[in-house]
């Protein structure tokens, strides 16, 4: 009798929480803002000087009669051999604050109405990015002109989930990330 007193409890309680239970209310009231910044997209900024190579942090590219380019490395600690991280790099020569321009990029201090171009591109691997400047056509030698700022932008994969529709693989989708923008204010490549 015991047992059956207490099945009969327990089918009570039951019914009696699941009857309180109705419909589902309205949606709350939205939350207050979050706090402004991406913690979890680092970013890391660069000064490199207009120093004349092999002396400085340029150093000429290998190229037949003469270097292809310059190139220099970024030591970026945030970026580890995670190969589904996402890294971006972005230029100023105005300095620290900006505007800022993605690489790859052309046209730093020459354009195309003067028969020549300038072009910036990068690589990178674990803890480096690698800044590559060259003068076109034809294939020319030249140090950047002046100082020129970097930013480079280590974006985990939680972004990608975030964001699937993004081709992580165009600068500007990824310039276009409301995270980026808002930690930058940069503006879209040339």
């Amino acid at each position: 009798m015991k047992k059956n007193l207490f099945w009969l409890v327990l089918a009570a309680g039951i019914i009696i929480v699941y009857s309180a239970c109705g419909p589902a209310g309205p949606p709350g009231a939205e939350g207050p803002p979050g706090t402004n910044g991406t913690s979890n997209i680092q970013f890391t900024t660069y000064t490199i000087a207009p120093i004349e190579a092999p002396a400085g942090v340029w150093t000429a590219q290998p190229g037949n009669p003469s270097p292809s380019g310059f190139s220099t490395n970024l030591t970026v600690p945030a970026i580890t051999s995670d190969s589904n991280l996402v890294v971006q790099v972005y230029y100023s020569t105005k300095g620290t604050a900006g505007p800022w321009t993605a690489i790859p990029s052309q046209d730093v201090y020459f354009n195309s109405s003067s028969d020549t171009i300038d072009q910036i591109g990068f690589t990178w691997s674990p803890k480096t990015v690698t800044i590559v400047y060259n003068l076109m056509p034809p294939l020319q030698s030249i140090l950047p002109k002046t100082t020129l700022y970097f930013v480079v932008s280590v974006i985990p994969p939680v972004y990608m989930k975030r964001h699937p529709n993004v081709n992580w693989h165009n600068v500007n989708a990824v310039m276009q990330l409301p995270e980026v923008e808002a930690e930058l204010g940069i503006r879209g490549a040339n």
